[in-house]
Formats: C-alpha cells, structure tokens, sequence
C-alpha cells in the first residue's frame, strides 16, 4: 500500500518537474505562479480544519480510552497518539508550505512566488 502511495507521488513530482521543464520565454510564469498560490491556499485551508479535526478527535479518543481496560486502553491512546501526531505534521505542512513552494518554483524558472 505505502509502495503506491510513494510511486504515485514521484509520478506527481516527476510531472510537475516536466511541466516546469519548458523554457521560461514559452511559459506564462504570472499564471503559473498564480495557480501554485491558489493550491497552496487551498492546502493550507484543508490542511488547518484536518489537523484541529485529528486533535478533537485524538483528544477524544484519549478520554474514552481512559475509561476502557487493559489492550482496549492501549489501543484507544495509540490512535489517539497517531491523531494527535497527524495533526501536528499537517500544521507543520501548512507552515513550511509557501517557502517550500517557493524553493520549487525557483528550481523550475519561476522567479517570484508570493501569495
């Protein structure tokens, strides 16, 4: 399943390096720069409301766990942890999202990508 996963986006990271490839004086970098801009507002938005999401229900998740016994209490503060982790990777995605969509886009010919 991760082997998917992980082909799936070197496919996406292979394509957008091929979309980046042209030449600059053929590729309208206004509009390019404006999309990455709107599917970085985009993630960010999505990403906020998924980590507050997993730590509400992480959180949860702990309480009951509290109230169970033995292996149910183990499993149940487990996937509360994984929730909880979760969370805090994806704040970490919507925090270094613009300066690493910057670095990319400097590394395809775009010089200025400022939302």
């Amino acid at each position: 399943m991760e082997s998917k996963v992980v082909k799936k986006i070197i496919l996406g990271l292979s394509l957008l390096g091929i979309a980046f490839s042209g030449s600059a004086s053929t590729i309208d970098t206004t509009v390019i720069s404006s999309q990455l801009c709107e599917v970085v507002k985009a993630i960010k938005g999505i990403a906020v409301v998924l980590a507050v999401a997993m730590f509400v229900i992480g959180g949860i998740l702990y309480a009951v766990g509290n109230l169970l016994s033995g292996q149910m209490k183990q499993s149940a503060h487990g996937w509360a942890q994984g929730l909880i982790i979760g969370g805090v990777v994806a704040l970490v995605l919507v925090i270094i999202a613009q300066p690493l969509v910057g670095i990319f886009a400097q590394m395809g010919g775009l010089t200025s990508v400022s939302c």
